[in-house]
């Protein structure tokens, strides 16, 4: 499964997650908005980010 995370320095808010979600959606991927753990990071810090598969990946 392909990740989109939020660069250090970037600003993605949760509606710009959402339309590129829609995007993907359209474009006929599979989407999943979720969070992932900071690795090295604190046990509590996570961060936003996309999910996408397409019809031929495993």
């Amino acid at each position: 499964m392909n990740l989109i995370y939020v660069q250090k320095n970037g600003k993605m808010t949760e509606v710009d997650r959402l339309a590129l979600g829609e995007l993907l959606l359209k474009a006929g991927y599979n989407v999943r908005l979720t969070k992932r753990r900071v690795p090295g990071g604190p046990a509590d810090k996570s961060i936003p980010v996309i999910e996408f598969k397409g019809d031929g990946e495993p």
